[in-house]
């Protein structure tokens, strides 16, 4: 069920991927290696988001996160010139980025890794068949695709905004947990 938000959400990325290769057995092994390089991305996202989960409280950090993603996204379409070349690092920087991956390595987070690594592959099947489906499109279609994906990156973008709000809207903009807990309260 996942998969259908994923084919929503990055189906354009997908159908724009280009994938190795002239004949659709070579085209179906790129694309495998792609989406399985994804999901151990995944994979290593849920280590990451798991330790911090353990030692943090994260009520209201995923509502920042997400107003601050959306405004990127719409910002990169209108603004592509303001993300060019803007992540190079000093230093410093990846000393502290060394310290903070040794401190990683020593604390695994096994759960948020397995639930990121199945959501992963659980998306496969529907992400390989939009990106094989992207490369047997023709060119001419797949312009027209490419001219629609800066609407559709809008689009999600003020889709994250609204969900950052907990507008109370179902399904799009949920109550944060605080508003929860506040409503609970004045029942009670």
């Amino acid at each position: 069920m996942g998969s259908f938000h994923c084919a929503g959400m990055c189906g354009p990325i997908a159908i724009a991927l280009r994938l190795h290769g002239n004949r659709l057995p070579q085209k179906i092994y790129a694309g495998v290696l792609y989406n399985l390089g994804r999901t151990l991305t995944y994979g290593v996202m849920g280590a990451v988001f798991g330790l911090l989960g353990q030692g943090v409280k994260m009520i209201g950090f995923q509502q920042k996160v997400s107003i601050i993603m959306g405004a990127i996204m719409i910002l990169s379409v209108f603004f592509p010139s303001l993300f060019k070349n803007q992540y190079r690092l000093d230093k410093s920087w990846t000393s502290l980025v060394g310290k903070l991956k040794s401190s990683i390595a020593r604390m695994f987070a096994v759960l948020g890794t397995l639930y990121m690594l199945m959501f992963g592959l659980g998306t496969i099947p529907m992400m390989l068949a939009i990106a094989i489906a992207g490369n047997i499109l023709s060119a001419a279609a797949r312009r027209k695709i490419n001219k629609l994906l800066p609407f559709l990156f809008v689009i999600v973008g003020v889709f994250f905004i609204m969900r950052g709000l907990s507008l109370g809207i179902p399904f799009l903009s949920p109550p944060s947990l605080e508003t929860n807990m506040l409503f609970l309260i004045r029942m009670i």
